[in-house]
């Protein structure tokens, strides 16, 4: 479903409300949240996660910006048993999140994308499909999972699939305009209608009554059954945000901006902690599709790494890290060589990071080859690398593996794909 007026008016709520105690998680249980990062644009993988060595006319490194003096930073760095492409004049985000989190972090390199176009790219690591309509891993987690919360699911990105559950999630807006739905204070150049206790009372009815009468008339027992129902569900879940503190919870939101992903990270703790969703889907506010300035990656990795460094020692301060699972995950890479622009073009093989309470830390699984950087098959249930008898990470099977991860039975979902099991703890 589309973001309209009744989505934005759950995600004004859901954007907000701070802090939630938390239980140690029991060994082999499965994480109490979920939390998804997305770096839209296709990141470049060398630049990090799946470190090459420069080779002639194929794999090449980071490009580093002509102005800078870093050329010589540039190495492969082990923090523990994970290889990281460092360097700590350009990068020095990355290295220290390793230094503090690698014991609970996992990387997994050679993930196949199914295309090399950005929406289908998309979808496809969202949903472990190729059908946009079909819901994402934070919405099924959320959905499935949330009982007393008043969402499942809280877009900050602006680039989920809740598909037929939306009904179970919220979205603040680019622009943060979801504080305006519920801070009577926060307006627009026009201001906005604010009924009054009666009216809202005489409009609640209205509503509810029309819903009725639609049903009377489209009842189908399928489709627009469910449609009217999450409609009538949606409307009671902003009414609960608007009076269970939602104007105080978005005091950090700035009507016309979009908050920075540190802002997003320290929101999406504090709403876990409360107990508004179980699942939160963050964007990192860069565009890493770096056809021509590919050295602007620096940044970017720099940018996304002070975001995860803050997320983790949140959640660790929160005493929600051992709850909680966060995905760090692109669409696509950057081909291994630079183009006529000095740019890289797209590419089918991508990595991801995992880390918190579930995950295999000090780890990876998967490779790419040092020619092409392509997937090298690996064995799904192990991660290790199997040229011979091993099988491609796929995006299906990537998501599959995140649904068991959490707890979520991945055949219901996406039924008949084997799931990637290499981070499971």
């Amino acid at each position: 479903m589309n973001l309209s007026r009744r989505n934005m008016l759950l995600a004004s709520s859901a954007a907000a409300l701070f802090g939630r105690s938390s239980i140690s998680r029991a060994a082999g249980a499965p994480p109490k949240n979920f939390i998804l990062v997305f770096a839209n644009g296709g990141w470049d993988v060398t630049y990090c996660m799946d470190p090459k060595v420069s080779i002639p006319d194929m794999i090449e490194g980071p490009d580093l910006d002509p102005n800078s003096n870093a050329t010589g930073d540039e190495s492969i760095v082990q923090f523990g048993n994970i290889p990281i492409r460092s360097n700590p004049t350009l990068r020095a985000n990355a290295d220290d999140f390793f230094e503090n989190w690698g014991t609970r972090s996992h990387v997994i390199n050679g993930i196949w994308t199914g295309s090399i176009a950005h929406a289908p790219c998309r979808i496809r690591l969202f949903t472990g499909s190729s059908n946009q309509l079909s819901p994402d891993s934070a919405t099924i987690f959320g959905y499935e999972t949330a009982s007393a919360e008043p969402l499942g699911t809280v877009d900050m990105s602006g680039l989920s699939f809740p598909g037929p559950l939306a009904a179970s999630t919220g979205r603040i807006g680019f622009q943060s305009q979801i504080k305006a739905l519920v801070d009577p204070a926060v307006q627009w150049n026009t201001p906005l209608y604010r009924p009054v206790a009666h009216e809202a009372s005489g409009i609640d009815t209205y509503l509810a009554a029309r819903a009725a009468a639609f049903g009377n008339v489209r009842a189908d027992g399928g489709v627009n059954d469910a449609r009217i129902a999450g409609l009538l569900e949606s409307r009671d879940r902003a009414s609960r945000f608007k009076t269970e503190g939602g104007v105080e919870a978005l005091g950090g939101l700035v009507l016309g901006r979009t908050p920075s992903f540190v802002e997003q990270t320290e929101m999406a703790v504090e709403m876990l902690r409360l107990g508004l969703c179980r699942s939160v889907v963050l964007g990192t506010g860069s565009d890493w599709d770096s056809h021509i300035i590919n050295f602007s990656q620096n940044a970017f990795y720099e940018n996304l790494f002070l975001g995860l460094g803050t997320l983790a020692q949140g959640l660790s301060d929160a005493t929600l890290l051992e709850d909680t699972l966060v995905v760090v995950m692109s669409e696509m890479t950057r081909t291994p060589i630079f183009n006529a622009s000095g740019g890289k073009d797209h590419h089918a093989h991508t990595s991801a990071l995992m880390f918190g309470g579930p995950v295999l830390g000090n780890a990876t699984s998967g490779a790419t080859d040092n020619e092409l950087l392509e997937s090298i098959p690996m064995n799904l249930a192990t991660g290790e690398v199997d040229p011979a008898g091993g099988e491609l990470c796929k995006y299906d099977n990537f998501t599959a593996g995140i649904l068991e991860m959490l707890g979520v039975d991945a055949g219901e979902w996406l039924p008949g794909v084997t799931p990637f099991l290499g981070a499971r703890a």
